[in-house]
């Protein structure tokens, strides 16, 4: 199964077209529980997910799923090094867990602060973490990273907007992971409903159901196919606030295991204040 479940939204209200807020506790073990059964076996968290990590212990996560967590931003850190063995050990506390399969920076920068690396790398000899890497949002700039140091694990935002895999060449040996298939619930929207800061981009929305609804595909299997059948993505993050959105998003997926490969854009009118939600102006 190439989809792994993010779970951001187990540990705070993520997401800009988010109406229900942070998962409970029992919708969390639903959602588990249909995963597994679908076939996912790994999750997506982070320190900076609020108690994810605690809400997956408590919800026996761990001893059915692999899982990739990340580092807080240390740019604020005086001693990074030691800032990032800590929270490392709060991730497997909180966790229960004394080995994760992947470990990355939250902010991809801070690789390059003296000892970073080593200190990752120290965690992966010393068997505490499989995977090192960064959770990055440009291609391009972790290409970069990837051309300085030997990293084995990156995560990047991918969609239909923005195939970077297409133009951008990472190291055969770097795993790819890549989450916003669904651009924060932008491309699952309606385009008479969008938020004036995006209302700008309603053409393109238009465009996207256009050619889902021409391929008789759901607005759900035309976000993920790209990425499913792309073969340098290794893993596909997707996040779910309900156990009725992930129930459709693994629906959506084994349906695409028998249909033809979709054509899907280009897009006119895309740019980065679209594709990066950082950019995202709400006021």
């Amino acid at each position: 199964m190439k989809l792994m479940l993010g779970t951001v939204q187990f540990g705070i209200s993520y997401g800009a077209f988010n109406a229900t807020g942070q998962v409970p506790l029992d919708k969390v073990e639903t959602m588990l529980a249909s995963a597994r059964a679908a076939g996912i076996d790994m999750l997506d968290t982070a320190r900076a997910y609020g108690d994810s990590e605690a809400v997956l212990a408590r919800a026996g996560a761990p001893a059915r799923f692999d899982i990739v967590t990340k580092c807080p931003d240390l740019r604020a850190e005086s001693d990074p090094v030691a800032a990032l063995h800590a929270a490392f050990d709060a991730s497997c506390a909180a966790l229960g867990v004394a080995r994760l399969y992947g470990y990355l920076l939250h902010n991809a920068e801070d690789l390059t602060r003296p000892g970073i690396w080593d200190a990752l790398c120290a965690l992966r000899d010393a068997g505490r973490v499989g995977l090192i890497g960064v959770s990055g949002y440009e291609a391009e700039a972790v290409a970069d990273l990837c051309d300085r140091f030997p990293l084995t694990l990156v995560q990047l935002p991918a969609n239909v907007l923005d195939p970077w895999y297409d133009r951008v060449t990472l190291p055969g040996s770097v795993e790819v992971h890549v989450r916003s298939a669904f651009l924060q619930g932008f491309l699952l929207g309606d385009p008479e409903r969008l938020p004036p800061h995006l209302a700008p981009y309603r053409t393109v929305l238009e465009q996207f159901r256009r050619e889902a609804a021409m391929q008789g595909l759901t607005l759900v299997q035309a976000a993920l196919a790209p990425l499913l059948a792309s073969p340098r993505v290794a893993r596909v993050a997707v996040g779910a606030d309900s156990p009725e959105l992930l129930e459709q998003i693994l629906a959506a997926t084994a349906a695409l295991a028998s249909l033809p490969a979709p054509r899907l854009g280009p897009y006119t009118g895309v740019t980065r204040d679209l594709t990066d939600p950082r950019r995202w102006r709400t006021s």
